[in-house]
Protein backbone atom coordinates (compact mmCIF):
# COMPACT_ATOMS: atom_id res chain seq x y z
CA UNK A 1 0.00 0.00 0.00
CA UNK A 2 3.04 2.73 0.73
CA UNK A 3 3.94 2.66 -2.98
CA UNK A 4 0.12 3.05 -3.77
CA UNK A 5 -0.32 5.80 -1.88
CA UNK A 6 2.92 7.41 -2.78
CA UNK A 7 1.61 7.67 -6.66
CA UNK A 8 -1.40 9.01 -5.52
CA UNK A 9 -0.19 12.81 -5.00
CA UNK A 10 1.59 12.80 -8.74
CA UNK A 11 -1.85 11.87 -10.30
CA UNK A 12 -3.55 14.11 -8.68
CA UNK A 13 -3.32 16.87 -11.13
CA UNK A 14 -4.67 14.92 -14.07
CA UNK A 15 -7.05 13.12 -12.39
CA UNK A 16 -9.05 16.67 -11.22
CA UNK A 17 -8.55 17.51 -14.86
CA UNK A 18 -10.24 14.17 -16.08
CA UNK A 19 -13.10 14.31 -13.75
CA UNK A 20 -14.28 17.68 -15.46
CA UNK A 21 -14.41 16.31 -18.61
CA UNK A 22 -16.49 14.90 -20.47
CA UNK A 23 -17.10 11.22 -22.41
CA UNK A 24 -18.58 10.77 -25.60
CA UNK A 25 -21.15 7.86 -26.45
CA UNK A 26 -21.45 6.82 -29.14
CA UNK A 27 -23.50 5.12 -30.47
CA UNK A 28 -25.91 7.33 -27.36
CA UNK A 29 -26.46 5.38 -24.31
CA UNK A 30 -29.81 4.16 -23.30
CA UNK A 31 -31.53 1.97 -20.55
CA UNK A 32 -32.41 -1.42 -21.04
CA UNK A 33 -36.66 -0.41 -21.17
CA UNK A 34 -36.08 2.24 -24.20
CA UNK A 35 -33.96 5.21 -25.51
CA UNK A 36 -33.27 7.83 -23.51
CA UNK A 37 -33.52 11.11 -25.46
CA UNK A 38 -29.45 12.54 -24.31
CA UNK A 39 -29.01 16.08 -23.25
CA UNK A 40 -28.65 18.51 -26.39
CA UNK A 41 -24.78 17.73 -26.12
CA UNK A 42 -22.66 15.76 -28.07
CA UNK A 43 -21.10 14.12 -25.34
CA UNK A 44 -22.61 12.69 -22.32
CA UNK A 45 -21.07 12.77 -18.61
CA UNK A 46 -20.56 9.21 -17.06
CA UNK A 47 -20.03 8.99 -13.05
CA UNK A 48 -17.49 6.25 -13.41
CA UNK A 49 -15.41 5.79 -16.21
CA UNK A 50 -16.15 2.39 -17.72
CA UNK A 51 -13.79 0.84 -20.92
CA UNK A 52 -12.29 -2.05 -19.43
CA UNK A 53 -9.00 -0.91 -19.43
CA UNK A 54 -8.92 0.85 -15.76
CA UNK A 55 -7.56 -0.10 -12.57
CA UNK A 56 -8.63 0.76 -8.65
CA UNK A 57 -6.93 -0.71 -5.93
CA UNK A 58 -9.05 -0.79 -3.12
CA UNK A 59 -9.31 -2.54 0.80
CA UNK A 60 -12.05 -2.53 3.21
CA UNK A 61 -12.51 -1.85 6.91
CA UNK A 62 -14.71 -4.29 8.27
CA UNK A 63 -16.17 -2.87 11.98
CA UNK A 64 -13.74 -4.47 14.72
CA UNK A 65 -11.48 -6.59 12.43
CA UNK A 66 -8.28 -5.51 11.22
CA UNK A 67 -8.19 -3.39 7.64
CA UNK A 68 -7.37 -5.77 4.62
CA UNK A 69 -4.89 -6.13 2.33
CA UNK A 70 -5.30 -3.84 -1.12
CA UNK A 71 -6.74 -5.75 -4.05
CA UNK A 72 -6.22 -4.19 -7.39
CA UNK A 73 -9.33 -4.81 -9.59
CA UNK A 74 -10.15 -3.67 -13.46
CA UNK A 75 -13.49 -4.09 -15.28
CA UNK A 76 -14.43 -6.93 -17.15
CA UNK A 77 -17.06 -6.40 -19.90
CA UNK A 78 -19.52 -8.22 -20.46
CA UNK A 79 -22.80 -8.20 -23.28
CA UNK A 80 -26.12 -8.83 -23.44
CA UNK A 81 -28.49 -8.13 -25.97
CA UNK A 82 -26.69 -5.65 -27.32
CA UNK A 83 -26.19 -4.48 -24.26
CA UNK A 84 -22.84 -3.36 -22.44
CA UNK A 85 -21.94 -4.22 -18.61
CA UNK A 86 -18.56 -4.46 -16.75
CA UNK A 87 -17.87 -6.95 -14.24
CA UNK A 88 -16.47 -5.25 -10.86
CA UNK A 89 -16.55 -6.64 -7.71
CA UNK A 90 -15.20 -4.96 -4.24
CA UNK A 91 -15.47 -7.40 -2.11
CA UNK A 92 -14.29 -8.53 1.66
CA UNK A 93 -13.02 -12.36 1.83
CA UNK A 94 -14.97 -13.52 5.17
CA UNK A 95 -12.86 -16.32 5.13
CA UNK A 96 -13.82 -20.14 6.64
CA UNK A 97 -17.20 -21.37 5.23
CA UNK A 98 -19.05 -17.91 4.97
CA UNK A 99 -19.05 -16.51 1.06
CA UNK A 100 -17.60 -13.26 0.53
CA UNK A 101 -19.91 -9.98 0.99
CA UNK A 102 -19.77 -7.44 -2.16
CA UNK A 103 -19.81 -4.07 -1.93
CA UNK A 104 -22.23 -3.40 -4.49
CA UNK A 105 -24.29 -5.11 -6.87
CA UNK A 106 -21.37 -6.16 -9.42
CA UNK A 107 -22.30 -5.42 -13.16
CA UNK A 108 -21.95 -1.73 -13.64
CA UNK A 109 -23.82 0.11 -16.85
CA UNK A 110 -23.65 3.21 -17.87
CA UNK A 111 -26.45 5.45 -19.21
CA UNK A 112 -28.13 8.62 -20.02
CA UNK A 113 -29.91 8.45 -16.36
CA UNK A 114 -26.25 7.40 -14.42
CA UNK A 115 -24.43 4.72 -13.56
CA UNK A 116 -26.68 1.51 -12.89
CA UNK A 117 -25.74 -1.38 -11.03
CA UNK A 118 -27.02 -4.73 -11.86
CA UNK A 119 -26.98 -8.69 -9.69
CA UNK A 120 -26.33 -11.55 -12.00
CA UNK A 121 -29.14 -14.25 -11.99
CA UNK A 122 -26.97 -16.77 -11.96
CA UNK A 123 -23.88 -16.53 -9.51
CA UNK A 124 -21.59 -17.87 -11.92
CA UNK A 125 -22.16 -15.15 -14.90
CA UNK A 126 -19.25 -13.31 -14.53
CA UNK A 127 -17.53 -14.36 -17.57
CA UNK A 128 -20.44 -14.63 -20.15
CA UNK A 129 -24.33 -13.39 -19.84
CA UNK A 130 -26.49 -16.27 -20.41
CA UNK A 131 -29.34 -14.24 -18.96
CA UNK A 132 -30.27 -10.82 -18.48
CA UNK A 133 -28.94 -9.14 -15.33
CA UNK A 134 -31.28 -8.07 -12.49
CA UNK A 135 -31.80 -4.11 -12.48
CA UNK A 136 -30.86 -3.06 -8.77
CA UNK A 137 -30.73 1.10 -8.68
CA UNK A 138 -28.83 3.69 -10.26
CA UNK A 139 -26.43 6.58 -9.08
CA UNK A 140 -28.20 9.36 -10.90
CA UNK A 141 -25.44 11.46 -13.01
CA UNK A 142 -25.15 14.20 -14.30
CA UNK A 143 -26.96 15.07 -10.81
CA UNK A 144 -27.59 17.82 -8.14
CA UNK A 145 -28.47 18.17 -4.41
CA UNK A 146 -31.62 16.14 -4.39
CA UNK A 147 -31.18 14.24 -7.05
CA UNK A 148 -33.12 10.92 -7.01
CA UNK A 149 -33.65 7.61 -8.49
CA UNK A 150 -36.32 5.15 -7.80
CA UNK A 151 -36.45 1.27 -9.16
CA UNK A 152 -37.02 -1.77 -8.01
CA UNK A 153 -36.94 -2.07 -3.94
CA UNK A 154 -34.17 1.15 -4.00
CA UNK A 155 -34.51 4.73 -3.89
CA UNK A 156 -31.58 6.78 -4.17
CA UNK A 157 -30.64 10.26 -3.69
CA UNK A 158 -27.99 12.61 -4.28
CA UNK A 159 -27.02 14.50 -0.77
CA UNK A 160 -24.17 16.83 -1.99
CA UNK A 161 -21.87 17.16 -5.22
CA UNK A 162 -19.25 18.47 -3.16
CA UNK A 163 -18.51 16.44 0.01
CA UNK A 164 -14.58 16.91 0.98
CA UNK A 165 -13.55 13.22 1.69
CA UNK A 166 -10.16 11.93 2.25
CA UNK A 167 -8.10 9.52 0.48
CA UNK A 168 -7.32 6.68 3.18
CA UNK A 169 -3.70 7.16 5.10
CA UNK A 170 -3.15 10.22 2.50
CA UNK A 171 -3.68 13.01 4.03
CA UNK A 172 -4.87 14.25 0.55
CA UNK A 173 -9.10 15.50 0.11
CA UNK A 174 -11.46 15.17 -2.79
CA UNK A 175 -14.64 16.58 -3.59
CA UNK A 176 -17.11 13.84 -4.34
CA UNK A 177 -20.50 13.45 -4.94
CA UNK A 178 -22.36 11.57 -1.83
CA UNK A 179 -25.38 9.28 -2.45
CA UNK A 180 -27.64 7.27 -0.22
CA UNK A 181 -29.30 4.24 -1.33
CA UNK A 182 -32.06 3.15 0.64
CA UNK A 183 -33.95 -0.45 0.29
CA UNK A 184 -37.54 0.34 1.83
CA UNK A 185 -37.45 2.37 5.01
CA UNK A 186 -33.69 1.47 5.67
CA UNK A 187 -30.46 2.73 4.01
CA UNK A 188 -28.18 0.09 2.01
CA UNK A 189 -25.63 2.03 0.98
CA UNK A 190 -23.69 5.22 0.87
CA UNK A 191 -21.55 6.34 -2.05
CA UNK A 192 -19.00 8.96 -2.41
CA UNK A 193 -17.60 9.26 -5.96
CA UNK A 194 -15.06 11.73 -7.51
CA UNK A 195 -17.12 11.74 -10.99
CA UNK A 196 -15.16 9.84 -13.69
CA UNK A 197 -12.82 8.70 -11.80
CA UNK A 198 -13.18 5.79 -8.49
CA UNK A 199 -15.82 4.96 -6.24
CA UNK A 200 -13.71 6.65 -3.36
CA UNK A 201 -15.58 5.22 -0.68
CA UNK A 202 -18.81 2.84 0.04
CA UNK A 203 -20.37 2.70 2.89
CA UNK A 204 -22.37 -0.63 3.75
CA UNK A 205 -23.77 -2.34 7.22
CA UNK A 206 -20.96 -3.64 8.82
CA UNK A 207 -17.57 -2.17 6.74
CA UNK A 208 -16.32 0.65 4.49
CA UNK A 209 -14.72 0.12 1.19
CA UNK A 210 -12.07 2.84 0.63
CA UNK A 211 -10.33 2.94 -2.98
CA UNK A 212 -6.56 4.25 -2.00
CA UNK A 213 -5.05 4.36 -6.33
CA UNK A 214 -6.41 4.07 -9.58
CA UNK A 215 -5.05 4.25 -13.02
CA UNK A 216 -7.67 5.24 -15.84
Amino acid sequence: MPRTLHHIAAMLIGLFLLASCDFPADPPLKTLDGTITPPVADTVRTLLRLTGEERWTYLVDPRNRPLSTPRTVSPRKLEKDGFEFYYLPYFYISGGPLPNVFAFPSLLRNDTLGLAFYQPLIAEDTTRLSRQPKFMFRLPYPARKGSTSHGGDYRVVCTHTDTMMTILSSGIQIPTHRYEVWRGSFPSHVFYVIPGVALLRIVVEDMTYHTVGWSL
